[in-house]
Order: C-alpha cells, then sequence, then structure tokens
C-alpha cells in the first residue's frame, strides 16, 4: 500500500513539475490567465454580472505579460529569417510577424486606455480593430504556412515509404501538424466573431477561446520526465 502512495507521488510530481515549467514563462501564465477569462466568459454568456467582471479583470491583468511583446515579434523581421526556405513562405512569415505586431501594439494602447493614459474613445476603438485585425491576419497566414509545411512533409513521407518501406516520424509529425492547424484555426474564428464578421454566440465564442488556450498552454509546456522505475527486488 505504502508503495503504491509513493508511486501515485512519484507520478504526480511529473506533472507539477510541468506546471511549474508552463508558469515559469511569461507566455504560459498569459494563456493561463486568457482560459481562464474565456471560461468567465463562458459563464456570464455575454451578460452583466460577477462572472462578466471576472472577465473583464483577468483579461486586465493578461497585459503585463505582454509588455515588449510588438518588439519581440517583429525583431526576426528585421534580422532575416532563421533557415533558407521558399520565398513564399519566407514572405508569410513576415506577414505573420507583422500582424503580431500591430497585435500586441494596438493591445497596448487600449491597455493604455484602461489605465487613464488614453482618454479618447475613437482612438482607442480604432486601437482595438486593428489589434484583432493583427490577430486575424496572423492566424490566417500561420494557416497558410502551416499547409505548405504539412504537403512538404507528406511529400517527404511519401517518397521515404517508396524508397525504405517506412517513415516512423511522420505520425508524431502529424498529430503536431494537427495540433498547429487546430489552434490557428480556432484563433482565426475567435478572432473573426470578436471583430463581427462571424455572427457567433458568447458562449461560443468563449467555448473556442478557451479550446484554443487550452492547446497553446499544451504546446508550450515542457515534456513530462521520465516516469520513475519500479523497484526490483
Amino acid at each position: 500500500m505504502a508503495s503504491t502512495d509513493v508511486g501515485l507521488v512519484l507520478s504526480m510530481d511529473r506533472y507539477i513539475k510541468a506546471f511549474q515549467g508552463l508558469l515559469g514563462k511569461s507566455d504560459g501564465r498569459d494563456k493561463l490567465l486568457a482560459a481562464m477569462q474565456y471560461a468567465a466568459m463562458f459563464s456570464s454568456a455575454g451578460t452583466p454580472g460577477l462572472a462578466q467582471s471576472i472577465q473583464k479583470s483577468l483579461a486586465s491583468a493578461r497585459k503585463p505579460f505582454r509588455v515588449l511583446k510588438p518588439v519581440d515579434a517583429v525583431l526576426p523581421f528585421f534580422t532575416g529569417p532563421a533557415n533558407k526556405g521558399p520565398l513564399l513562405v519566407h514572405l508569410l512569415n513576415q506577414i505573420k510577424m507583422l500582424g503580431f505586431f500591430f497585435y500586441f501594439g494596438a493591445d497596448h494602447i487600449v491597455w493604455a486606455g484602461s489605465t487613464g493614459l488614453v482618454t479618447d474613445k475613437q482612438t482607442l476603438e480604432r486601437a482595438g480593430k486593428v489589434s484583432m485585425y493583427g490577430w486575424l491576419t496572423a492566424s490566417l497566414t500561420a494557416i497558410l504556412v502551416e499547409a505548405i509545411a504539412v504537403a512538404k512533409d507528406e511529400e517527404k513521407a511519401k517518397k521515404e515509404k517508396k524508397e525504405e518501406g517506412s517513415s516512423s516520424w511522420i505520425t508524431s509529425t502529424r498529430f503536431n501538424h494537427a495540433l498547429a492547424m487546430t489552434n490557428n484555426c480556432t484563433q482565426a474564428l475567435v478572432a473573426c466573431s470578436l471583430l463581427g464578421l462571424i455572427p457567433m454566440k458568447p458562449r461560443t465564442t468563449a467555448s473556442l477561446g478557451l479550446l484554443t488556450s487550452c492547446i497553446s498552454m499544451y504546446s508550450m509546456a515542457p515534456a513530462l520526465a521520465p516516469p520513475p522505475q519500479k523497484a526490483t527486488k
């Protein structure tokens, strides 16, 4: 019985350390708050009350984790691509960087409005729209980049299977592509909903937002440590 309890504690320790690794990243804390924000949005269903107040408070609490994110997003635009590749992919990645730059940059103006530094309502409304359109642009270009990567990997796997009879790496690669594609598509849908381009009920938008936040946290979390080995007699 005691050995079972010890094994359970050691098993839980693996997940606790992975969660600590997630919280060690500013983006990880941002996505955790985002998940809580969308959960509160789902609970409020767009109606005024405690849940909506919590949603707005969590949205404001996320802002400090995004300080200097516009600079971080646009730096690769000036330093050039990390590796050589097709021109189309390079151009799409440049557009994605600019999209994230406007997303985070305009969001900083909205944050300044909540602190009283910017008081013009028209400026704040425009900044909010620019931020959402930047997010939508980045998400759409990410979908295209991912689709190109999928086609490239599938072609490579098909060639290897024909020449060597197997391509064991393709299973995990397909899973990663499916995860990234789902995340990017979901983000695009949430952005369209918040912009009013696609009519959605608040709970539908909240469900999609919660999904993309959970996928992002899963992708950011460090790999689990190997399970503890059972002691041999």
